[in-house]
């Protein structure tokens, strides 16, 4: 079965359902916005809060650098 899990889940639960041969994508491997400052973090969400609120309800959003990716649930 394929997973994604919140980057709050334990590691040894990924890894127990990694070991059960599981699909699981744990955000708190994904690639974040490192090496911006916080007050830069805040302003590229605000953006897109600002640009895409009307496609935000309900979705799930991922914003990276210079894209984001919002899909319906």
């Amino acid at each position: 079965m394929r997973f994604l899990a919140d980057e709050g889940v334990d590691a040894a639960i990924v890894s127990a359902l990694r070991s059960d041969g599981h699909d699981i994508q744990w955000m708190a491997e994904e690639v974040r916005v490192d090496g911006i400052a916080n007050e830069r973090k805040g302003w590229i969400v605000a953006q897109a809060i600002g640009k895409y609120h009307t496609q935000l309800a309900g979705a799930f959003t991922v914003i990276q650098h210079a894209t984001i990716r919002i899909r319906g649930m």
